[in-house]
């Protein structure tokens, strides 16, 4: 057992100063990682229980908080020797170390069973749900990842309450009164400042074999709105965003709805010196600049086509 359990438990330690997402990594990858302190120190309690006589032989209770304060110990202490491997200490990390604690304590520990049964039972209950608010992000992301796969070619549709969560920020909502397709939209609202609008990531970025980028927005007001689109591949963001260097075009918005439809050849020449990498878009926005007044623009029916 130490054979197996040595070099696992010291796995669990170097993953948790080398590697791990950016940001630029996946949302699975990412949220999947974050519950990796959880996993550790449920592993290392129960390594500190089978080896360490002298914590398991106490009565439970006595266990469970000198077990607790190790952990938070630790916790705090691994959270800090991060700042040398220049990653940022987090008080949720410490929090999800003490609930891998209080996993192994109340389901592994041979001396929960000395305590009143009613009592372990809602303590467990209790862990579970914890871990079930922990477990529902990725949960969350695992179903849009594989809703985006199944409804591509299309981009966005906002038939899902899952879609909003691909955008750049967790304040857009979905509208069912204004709809180009289905019954739902994305209403942006766009505030008089510098720059207003919205970014879409995490969908499908392999958009070779396609000809057309179309989406539908749809403005409420009877002026016309300049928005700008930009569209940029993964080589973008990582060689310094400049502007000449992705798709840009802004349109005019009139009153209704605005189909607009773009040649992907349009999009993969723009940039200056290169060709766009069609088979690795990152990310496109929609935003307006200097608007006299607030407003609100809804989008519909993102989607590629030939």
């Amino acid at each position: 057992m130490k054979f197996i359990s040595i070099p696992i438990a010291t796995l669990c330690f170097v993953f948790l100063f080398i590697g791990g997402p950016d940001y630029y990594s996946s949302r699975i990858f990412t949220q999947a990682w974050g519950l990796g302190h959880i996993i550790a120190f449920s592993f290392w309690t129960y390594l500190l229980l089978k080896f360490c006589k002298t914590i398991s032989g106490k009565p439970f209770i006595k266990q469970c908080w000198q077990v607790l304060l190790i952990a938070l110990f630790f916790g705090i202490l691994t959270e800090i020797v991060q700042i040398i491997f220049n990653r940022t200490p987090l008080i949720g990390d410490v929090i999800n170390d003490l609930k891998g604690t209080l996993i192994t304590l109340a389901f592994i520990a041979s001396a929960r069973k000395t305590i009143s049964q009613n009592i372990l039972r809602i303590s467990q209950v209790l862990i579970i749900i914890m871990i079930l608010f922990d477990i529902y992000p990725l949960s969350v992301t695992v179903t849009d990842e594989a809703i985006a796969k199944i409804q591509f070619p299309v981009i966005a549709g906002f038939e899902t309450p899952f879609e909003t969560s691909r955008l750049s920020s967790p304040d857009y909502i979905r509208d069912s009164s204004i709809s180009r397709k289905g019954k739902y939209s994305l209403k942006v609202p766009l505030a008089n400042k510098k720059h207003s609008g919205v970014g879409f990531k995490h969908f499908p970025g392999n958009w070779e074999g396609y000809d057309f980028f179309k989406v539908s927005i749809y403005n409420q007001s009877s002026n016309k709105i300049m928005i700008h689109l930009k569209i940029y591949d993964f080589i973008h963001v990582n060689t310094g965003r400049k502007y000449n260097d992705r798709f840009n075009k802004s349109i005019n918005l009139k009153q209704g709805w605005n189909d607009i439809q773009i040649p992907l050849v349009e999009i993969a020449t723009a940039p200056a010196n290169r060709k766009m990498d069609l088979s690795n878009i990152y990310e496109f926005g929609l935003h307006a600049s200097h608007l006299q007044q607030q407003n609100a623009i809804y989008v519909d029916d993102v989607r590629l086509m030939n």
